[in-house]
């Protein structure tokens, strides 16, 4: 099966959310409350593409897949801009790699949208 079209698992903190043969999970929305994380867990292979847009506030993203719970100590990847957040996790990753979504304390929470594509996907969007 070709790498954009191999199936996405995301995990997260309720819900198990299952999209077969997609080139991106779009639309994960969410509020994070301020100075706190919430996790996901990513389970798909390969190089993948997170892009993280706050709406409403400012949200980061921290990324690690020595620990599923990455926050602004522990993390390989992050992207923690005043604006569009996004990183590229490399498939040399162990899966499941975890995925932290923090809400800066400037805010009292943070609307925000996350993204999810393989890499190959993320070029031709772009």
């Amino acid at each position: 099966m070709a790498l954009w079209k191999m199936p996405f698992l995301l995990l997260l903190t309720v819900d198990l959310i299952f999209c077969r043969d997609a080139e991106m999970f779009n639309g994960l929305e969410d509020t994070v409350q301020a100075d706190n994380f919430i996790y996901y867990r990513l389970f798909v292979k390969g190089n993948i593409y997170i892009e993280l847009e706050s709406l409403e506030g400012d949200a980061d993203i921290y990324v690690s897949d020595e620990t599923l719970e990455p926050d602004y100590v522990n993390y390989k990847l992050k992207s923690a801009t005043c604006g569009l957040d996004s990183v590229d996790v490399p498939a040399e990753f162990k899966r499941p790699v975890g995925i932290g979504i923090f809400g800066q304390p400037n805010h009292v929470s943070s609307r925000r949208i996350m993204e999810i594509r393989n890499a190959f996907a993320a070029l031709h969007i772009q």
